[in-house]
């Protein structure tokens, strides 16, 4: 991963104590909710990321050579109401998400732009309570699941038509099925 960060977060990785934060984006309908894992708000690209220190996590993520779509969990607990309000009552199904990882300096400061870590879309969302505790698990899904949806396209004359009225690239699709075709064999008629 280090050859893809900038000179100035390279560095700050190589340091003997490296303190970092994780931000998190989601869009909500109501607007997007930015949190990070750091002890107080952090504000980079002009948006605040919310503190919710310690409350924090998400499922294991490795990234390889595959085009495998794996997903993430985000996992908040000790939920603000605020944000408990958000997961209850809105539509978040596939909409965006994103992590980044952001390295500070010794006045919690970061060193750079933080480095996107992974993006997605929104899947689901079940809310746990335990002892009075309640957390969310917000399920996210890679872009690379789209990459084995089908578009929904058949190939067929009606369906070229709807996008391309005078088309007839597709029109004899229809009457391959019944066709004979003679390959291999000498004709008779050949002289």
């Amino acid at each position: 991963m280090t050859n893809r960060l900038s000179s100035a977060n390279q560095t700050a990785t190589s340091a003997a104590h490296v303190p970092y934060a994780l931000f998190a984006a989601f869009n909500f309908v109501s607007g997007m909710v930015r949190l990070t894992s750091w002890d107080q708000d952090i504000t980079w690209g002009g948006n605040t990321f919310q503190s919710i220190g310690k409350f924090a996590g998400f499922s294991d993520y490795e990234e390889g050579t595959d085009l495998i779509s794996a997903s993430l969990t985000f996992t908040i607990a000790g939920v603000d109401s605020s944000i408990l309000s958000t997961a209850l009552t809105e539509k978040y199904h596939n909409r965006d998400a994103s992590l980044w990882v952001g390295w500070l300096d010794q006045n919690n400061n970061l060193v750079d732009t933080p480095y996107l870590l992974w993006e997605g879309f929104m899947d689901s969302m079940p809310l746990n309570s335990d002892q009075g505790q309640s957390s969310i698990n917000l399920v996210c899904e890679s872009r690379l699941l789209l990459l084995a949806k089908s578009a929904g396209w058949t190939y067929s004359d009606v369906h070229q038509k709807q996008f391309f009225t005078g088309d007839s690239f597709f029109s004899l699709v229809a009457s391959l099925p019944n066709k004979v075709v003679t390959w291999g064999i000498a004709s008779s008629t050949a002289s």
